[in-house]
């Protein structure tokens, strides 16, 4: 989810869709998982929020560890049981462009908290990430169960027209690995004795995206499943990081996938997603990739 912000942010740049220079906050200049922000000149913004509303825990050490909240925090889950509406807990974009050394509380000026509503559009994805090492607790199945449980309970508040105004919420797929593996999947092996990615996987053994599909169709729009990245084992960093992808490359191909899905682009016309953000004059909107928003 990092790199499709990233990938949107520098196409956006690259269009002048940028607020300003400075619109924006990064906090992974010396490490590279924390939070982000990006104002656009309609008063739109992107967010890259990993642990947003509560959703997603990961198994990352404390140096790279995205916005961390308390119980004043933002908790979806919580908000929707008691029909309130979803916020997000953020850097201000006057912090600077460095993990905060302070933690998080409302009175810190270094944060704030973005409340969304139905016109914003939040991307979500469990993660690739197994056991967190210290809590020994499973990442992946806690986000998939965590993420369940919050579209169910926004099901049934629609149901009984219980909706304050929360936003879209949408499935991103989980990534197509290419390691030396029978199905392509990460090992600790092959990951401290790299020996290059596989040319090709077979996509239809991912087991990650084959448990996304078996719990959320139905929930939740799904992106990026129509994507076939069998072959594409040569365009992952170096060769020998089989998780992640050089860029520009197929970062940017789902960047556009989210777009598309965002704006609701027809794939049969000329227009890009982005030319979509550039005309948008009047209408503001807010991504979160957390997990990503993009918010109005």
């Amino acid at each position: 989810m990092r790199q499709i912000f990233m990938s949107i942010a520098c196409h956006a740049h690259s269009l002048n869709l940028w607020e300003s220079s400075d619109s924006f906050h990064a906090a992974f200049t010396k490490t590279p998982y924390n939070d982000a922000r990006l104002k656009l000149k309609n008063s739109s913004e992107l967010f890259f929020e990993p642990k947003a509303g509560k959703i997603n825990i990961y198994q990352w050490n404390w140096r790279w560890d995205p916005i961390e909240t308390d119980d004043d925090g933002q908790d979806w889950l919580r908000s929707c049981q008691n029909r309130e509406l979803f916020g997000i807990d953020t850097y201000s974009l006057s912090a600077p462009n460095e993990k905060a050394s302070e933690d998080w509380n409302k009175s810190n000026p270094l944060f704030e908290t973005v409340p969304l509503n139905e016109n914003d559009k939040i991307i979500i994805n469990a993660s690739m990430h197994s056991v967190n090492p210290t809590t020994k607790e499973s990442c992946r199945e806690h986000n998939l169960e965590k993420l369940n449980q919050l579209l169910d309970c926004m099901a049934d508040a629609r149901e009984k027209g219980e909706d304050p105004g929360w936003p879209q919420l949408y499935y991103f797929r989980t990534n197509e690995l290419h390691f030396k593996t029978e199905d392509g999947d990460f090992t600790y092996e092959k990951a401290l004795h790299p020996d290059g990615c596989a040319d090709y996987v077979d996509g239809s053994l991912n087991k990650y995206v084959k448990t996304e599909v078996e719990m959320l169709r139905g929930k939740i729009p799904m992106v990026g499943y129509d994507l076939n990245l069998d072959n594409g084992g040569r365009l992952h960093m170096g060769g020998r990081d089989c998780a992640h992808w050089s860029m520009p490359g197929v970062a940017d191909v789902y960047a556009r996938e989210v777009m598309r899905e965002v704006f609701e682009v027809d794939r049969e016309q000329e227009q890009t997603p982005l030319d979509v953000i550039g005309e948008s004059k009047d209408e503001k909107v807010e991504v979160l990739l957390t997990s990503t928003v993009l918010h109005e």
